[in-house]
């Protein structure tokens, strides 16, 4: 099958933005969008532990976050949803949605508390139940584990 028959090549009648939608520009936009989560220095210790940084070990549990964080971006605010540095809130349903942005973004907060349900420390103390503790590496099966008794 040639890449015309599967549409990907660009021809005077049919432009590269409308085989790729917004081109660069809608890329950048997507990209700048995505709650971005990495590891952390500073940040609380963690229960049963001396634990203050996920450096080392904590890029599974980082990268089970950021997928949530996308799940629920698209749940509350819709696919098509984005988010700009420079969006100047008009109304209400964009300060609706800015609240809703800022929300799901604390719900991730790297500390114990109530107002951070998806913390990495929520994830480590569920970890527990898997046999790890804090300062283990996650595989994918284990952050998987974490983020379904996490979501129950």
């Amino acid at each position: 099958e040639s890449s015309t028959e599967i549409g990907t090549e660009a021809t005077p009648h049919n432009p590269m933005e409308h085989i790729y939608g917004e081109g660069i520009e809608g890329f950048k936009s997507d990209f700048i969008s995505k709650i971005w989560m990495t590891y952390r220095r500073e940040f609380p210790v963690m229960s049963g532990s001396t634990f203050t940084t996920d450096c080392g070990w904590g890029c599974m549990l980082r990268s089970g976050q950021m997928m949530l964080a996308q799940a629920l971006v698209c749940h509350f605010l819709g696919r098509s949803w984005r988010w700009s540095p420079d969006k100047v809130i008009q109304n209400s349903r964009d300060f609706q949605e800015d609240c809703l942005h800022r929300m799901i973004i604390k719900w991730f907060g790297d500390k114990a508390s109530v107002n951070s349900p998806l913390s990495i420390h929520q994830m480590v103390k569920l970890g527990e139940s898997l046999g790890k503790k804090p300062g283990d590496w996650y595989g994918p099966a284990s952050v998987a584990h974490c983020l379904k008794a996490i979501m129950a």
